[in-house]
């Protein structure tokens, strides 16, 4: 994917989906800004009928050139928010709700997943949260540690042969602790699923950094239906 050089530490949300958009969807807008725009034929004087023809035909070939020049735009943010749930761009904002902070912080990625963007203000609502002047960059989040701590002599840990160790008795602990306030039982299960890797996190930061969508979601339903508060 071909993105711009020398670009800046941080690009607003505004930006962002068309700075890291990939090439064809760049030149696809450039194509689409460039087409003529379309002309109303004149029609012949008194021909009342010709006349609303001509006006229908205009405001439909209108319509098709705005649809034109709006869809590769759509397809770069929809891009920009895969890339930045996939973990492959990284976002930080100012956090206005559920209370106001004073400074930014780190957009979990899965925030980004079905949320509610003003790309104009380059701001972001999801799971009861809302950011406000959203930045995007590429690379390694600098406050996120390269390092992984030794893990703890007293950690279990399954080795099922292949692929990342298992974390289910983990998962397991944080909904124990989580189910027993009677708020997360009735939560949307989107907001279950942000309570569950807030506490992983917190809990077990080798096991479940910041970086990255860990645990998973699939991990998150097994292990609430073997809580049975999800039903199979």
């Amino acid at each position: 994917m071909a993105v711009r050089k020398n670009l800046p530490d941080f690009i607003r949300l505004s930006e962002a989906f068309r700075t890291y958009a990939p090439l064809r969807l760049r030149k696809a807008e450039a194509a689409a800004l460039a087409a003529p725009a379309p002309a109303l034929v004149p029609p012949k004087p008194g021909d009342s009928i010709e006349t609303v023809t001509a006006l229908f035909e205009f405001v439909h070939q209108l319509s098709k050139t705005s649809l034109a020049k709006s869809e590769p735009v759509e397809q770069m943010k929809q891009e920009l928010i895969r890339r930045l749930v996939r973990g492959e761009l990284w976002a930080r904002g100012v956090r206005t709700a559920p209370h106001v902070e004073l400074e930014k912080r780190r957009i979990d990625c899965f925030i980004f997943e079905d949320a509610k963007i003003d790309w104009h203000k380059s701001k972001l609502s999801n799971l009861g949260q809302t950011f406000e002047g959203v930045e995007v960059r590429k690379g390694e989040d600098p406050t996120v540690s390269k390092r992984q701590e030794v893990e703890s002599p007293n950690v279990i840990i399954i080795d099922t042969g292949r692929g990342r160790p298992s974390v289910s008795k983990e998962v397991d602990d944080v909904i124990s602790q989580l189910a027993l306030e009677s708020k997360f039982l009735n939560l949307p299960r989107k907001s279950q699923e942000y309570e569950i890797r807030k506490l992983a996190r917190a809990k077990y930061p080798t096991k479940f950094p910041e970086r990255g969508n860990r645990p998973s979601k699939q991990t998150i339903i097994n292990a609430l239906k073997r809580a049975g508060i999800l039903n199979n």
